[in-house]
């Protein structure tokens, strides 16, 4: 398991666990999580980096070099493809959401530099 949150919305715990052949982000109720109640969201392999959750949708970052992409899904998962939030990005590792933006840092922009980049909600 790397990344671990908790939405007070939902209700859930939310994390990313990382596989040779296969990243997942998962979701489960904490009084009964056990590996029958988790559900893989996003579909399609991908090298996930962190998330982060606002009251609808969990936010993760696709840190795959020069094809990665910040992506959202809704809370209750995601049943069709994760909605595209920027694509692609060099490198994007952590991810932060406010009121207004998500941002996130790419680390791969330049050799030697890694930027704060954001978009609107």
């Amino acid at each position: 398991m790397k990344v671990l949150r908790y939405s007070p919305v939902t209700k859930r715990i939310y994390w990313i666990v990382e596989f040779s052949n296969l990243s997942g982000l998962f979701s489960c109720d904490p009084t009964k999580c056990t590996t029958t109640v988790v559900e893989m969201m996003p579909r399609a392999p991908r090298l996930l980096g962190r998330i982060a959750l606002d009251s609808t949708h969990v936010y993760f970052t696709d840190k795959r070099a020069v094809s990665g992409g910040v992506y959202r899904c809704p809370l209750a998962g995601c049943d069709a493809a994760p909605e595209v939030l920027a694509t692609p990005q060099a490198g994007p590792t952590n991810v932060a959401v406010s009121d207004q933006v998500v941002a996130w840092v790419d680390e791969l922009a330049e050799p030697t530099a890694s930027y704060v980049v954001w978009v609107a909600k």
